[in-house]
């Protein structure tokens, strides 16, 4: 019987090792920081941008002889793509010629797994409430509440379960969304905030104040420095993406038309453009809060995402001057990546009213100082009468001037030997 060749990972698209796992490092955390450990040294390049997955052969005296199949997830997302049901698992190619493949499923995602663990439960507890029921002459409506009342028991458990692995709720919201909203809760301030992906693996971090470890999010916080009364701290999350967060596409403009809308976006709407380079294509402009900001970020948000593109790496921040810095990694990878226009929705929580007033009253005073420069500037230039002379014995004399205005000025000059 041939199989579906979707579901088969072709043999240039993995590496396969053996690999003896210690009984002591069997199961849990335990298996998969060894395995992690033994790839590093196995595998070249090794790293977080790489999925694997394994199954046991054999087991020996020393452990459990397994083979370990190593993916980049990249690849292993384009393969899932293609698939009706994202994360039910993928088969290996053995052979290509012979058309071989490995017969158990591999790269199952956790969703399935909980899926199966359920079904395999709730029939386990079906069995044993019918098998129950005969034997003590229960009737059948008994049996069908015990059934219930059972289910809706291990329902429960998954459930809480799932919770606290994050399975639900980070796919609900998600790490950016949930720590804007703290932050906006607790009335906080964010003076630097940066988030990234790399591989499947998000990063957040921040520079907050105005705002209390219980308000945070948990965990993530460092020491809090209080000044003034005002507590400051740094924060920072780390999140895995699941398959089904991948999107797919391929860009409809040129890297070159891309980035030229993208420099037009920025000058009409006033930002200045500061810093760009490739590959991957990164830019950093500067643009005042609250003039026009909502539309350019929004508007870079809907070219982005109308080109099939994803925005990889994001970090803002308020200069001394009053200005926001923003910096942005834009890539065609396969994944879902920082939506723009949550910083839109929460701009005010990078404005520090402190910084805008000092702001405005330097610019105040820059104004003044230009104006008086330009009137002595004016007096320097304006025509003088001269008047009269009186010679000192130290060979100096002081010459008297008349302006238009008739007010008289005297320069005191030496004279030349």
């Amino acid at each position: 019987m041939m199989r579906n060749f979707n579901n088969v990972i072709k043999k240039n698209d993995y590496e396969r090792y053996e690999i003896i796992i210690p009984f002591l490092s069997a199961a849990g955390k335990r298996r998969k920081q060894f395995l992690n450990s033994e790839l590093e040294k196995l595998h070249p390049c090794f790293s977080d941008e790489f999925a694997f997955d394994s199954y046991i052969k054999k087991i020996k005296r020393s452990g459990l002889c397994s083979d370990v199949y190593v993916v980049n997830k990249y690849k292993l997302a384009e393969y899932e793509r293609n698939r009706s049901l994202s994360g039910a698992g993928l088969f290996v190619e053995m052979n290509q010629n012979k058309r071989q493949w490995q017969k158990k499923r591999l790269f199952v995602d956790k969703k399935w797994k909980l899926t199966y663990s359920t079904v395999c439960v709730c029939t386990l507890l079906a069995v044993i409430g019918i098998f129950f029921g005969l034997n003590t002459g229960r009737t059948i409506g008994e049996e069908a509440n015990k059934k219930t009342s059972d289910e809706e028991i291990v329902k429960e458990t998954i459930r809480e379960a799932s919770n606290q692995s994050g399975l639900i709720d980070d796919r609900k919201v998600s790490i950016e969304e949930s720590f804007f909203n703290s932050i906006a809760e607790a009335d906080g301030k964010i003076s630097w905030f940066e988030w990234s992906v790399k591989g499947y693996t998000q990063n957040l971090s921040a520079s907050v104040s105005g705002i209390y470890p219980e308000n945070l999010m948990d965990g993530g916080g460092d020491s809090v420095v209080y000044e003034n009364g005002i507590p400051k701290m740094k924060v920072s999350y780390t999140k895995h993406f699941s398959i089904e967060e991948n999107t797919v596409g391929k860009s409809v403009l040129s890297n070159s038309d891309f980035n030229k809308l993208l420099r037009k976006t920025l000058s009409e709407t006033g930002a200045k453009l500061l810093e760009e380079k490739a590959p991957p294509y990164h830019i950093e402009f500067l643009y005042k809060p609250l003039i026009g900001t909502e539309n350019l970020l929004e508007e870079l948000s809907r070219i982005i995402s109308a080109d099939r593109r994803c925005v990889t790496f994001v970090s803002v921040h308020q200069t001394d001057s009053y200005d926001l810095r923003i910096g942005l990694s834009i890539e065609t990878i396969p994944l879902t990546g920082f939506d723009l226009k949550l910083v839109s929705e929460n701009l005010k929580l990078f404005i520090d009213e402190s910084k805008r007033k000092a702001a405005s009253k330097n610019e105040t005073q820059s104004i003044r100082n230009e104006k008086i420069a330009v009137e002595n500037s004016k007096q320097e230039r304006e025509p003088l009468i001269r008047i009269g002379e009186i010679k000192h014995s130290d060979k100096t004399s002081t010459v008297f001037f008349k302006d238009s205005k008739g007010k008289v000025k005297r320069i005191l000059q030496k004279e030349d030997e």
